[in-house]
């Protein structure tokens, strides 16, 4: 892939973020509607793509669902937000469910 210019900004995006786990929260939008006996409603919500942020091109960030082969490919210019997941420490969800009776 032809790597754009050191020092541009999508590389350095790029460069924060290679080899993370990622959110990329797009433009594009999914449509949802709600029926209920008085009215209809419909949400718009932007698509969300989560993967691991493997490499880059001029048009195209790719992720893969593995660090290790790249599994879709996300127009640059369609991107609102990336944010970084955060790896969970492995006894977090253990304590969060830990009953710790009465402490006083």
């Amino acid at each position: 892939m032809k790597k754009m210019k050191v020092g541009t900004k999508i590389n350095r995006i790029f460069e924060i973020f290679a080899g993370e786990r990622v959110i990329l929260m797009t433009k594009l939008m999914v449509s949802e509607k709600t029926a209920s006996e008085v009215r209809e409603v419909q949400k718009d919500t932007p698509l969300s793509i989560e993967g691991y942020l493997l490499d880059y091109d001029d048009k195209y960030y790719y992720l893969g669902h593995t660090d290790k082969e790249v599994t879709s490919a996300v127009a640059i210019p369609q991107i609102l937000l990336i944010q970084q997941i955060g790896i969970e420490d492995p006894y977090s969800e253990f304590f969060d469910k830990a009953d710790t009776g009465n402490m006083n």
